[in-house]
């Protein structure tokens, strides 16, 4: 990679961290959060439509409406058991989008698609917002908590892969992924989730179950998302993030990961969708 483009990388790497760990903790009103995940949601609805070639992401109404409904909170009431929903529904829902944009059927495409953000989106939403806790009463540790291991275990990845890779990891989907980088992505999830759970003084399965979530279920969802886009002819979901390509990009490891992570702190008992 350029050295230019590494630096450009680097630095909206390092703005985009600013941003969200800015508002997250520094937010008292809650109404930056919300509005980061407004400008989130449709972001992602638009470049979601340029992945699966729907010709306009007004077909992804119904998820947008439902994420929406999730930021204000009225969807948190009803689903106390929405952690393992997405956790069920997630490989079906991936399995069928990545039939129906194969076979180009747009019905398909629409309701699949609406299923998959809904699924993916909606868990994201869910730990980024206030009064879900029931640990540590304040949810951006939580967000940071699904977050954070997919990000040390991206650097990793890189570094690792860099320096020892050797063996592609799927060439035919993204030809520059070694499974020596895989590995490297692995360990740097485990080593972040057992720190993380020393830090917050929560049980060290919990660490050690989100590190292995975050390393395994995280690259499937990197690996899923470049499939689909190689199979719209696309390089990047996006150009809104200069050196990164889009928002999707960065966030295709935690759409998958953060609905089992969701999951692994409800089953805890450190989380609760259900609004108190």
């Amino acid at each position: 990679m350029p050295t230019r483009d590494l630096t450009t990388r680097v630095l909206t790497a390092l703005t985009l961290f600013a941003v969200v760990v800015g508002v997250l903790f520094f937010d008292r009103t809650g109404i930056g959060v919300k509005a980061l995940l407004v400008l989130m949601v449709g972001i992602s609805l638009t470049e979601w439509a340029n992945i699966t070639q729907l010709k306009s992401p007004l077909w992804l109404v119904p998820a947008g409406a439902f994420c929406l409904a999730s930021i204000i909170g009225i969807s948190q009431l009803p689903f106390p058991h929405l952690p393992y929903w997405s956790c069920l529904g997630l490989p079906i829902a991936g399995a069928l989008v990545s039939n129906s944009t194969k076979q180009h059927e747009p019905i398909g495409k629409v309701l699949f698609s609406n299923a998959w953000l809904i699924l993916t989106l909606v868990p994201i939403i869910l730990l980024s917002l206030p009064s879900t806790s029931t640990h540590l009463h304040i949810s951006p540790v939580w967000i940071m908590f699904a977050a954070v291991p997919i990000w040390v275990g991206d650097s990793m990845a890189l570094f690792v892969g860099k320096a020892w890779g050797k063996t592609p990891l799927a060439p035919t989907i993204s030809p520059k992924k070694t499974r020596e980088g895989a590995i490297g992505n692995l360990l740097g999830c485990l080593i972040s989730g057992l720190v993380l759970a020393l830090i917050y003084k929560v049980p060290l399965g919990v660490g050690l179950c989100i590190g292995v979530n975050c390393g395994v279920i995280g690259q499937i969802g990197d690996l899923f998302q470049s499939h689909l886009k190689r199979m719209a002819g696309l390089k990047d979901s996006g150009s809104i993030l200069p050196g990164h390509g889009g928002l999707l990009d960065r966030i295709d490891s935690l759409m998958t990961s953060v609905p089992v992570s969701l999951a692994i702190l409800h089953l805890f008992g450190l989380f609760s969708v259900v609004a108190r």
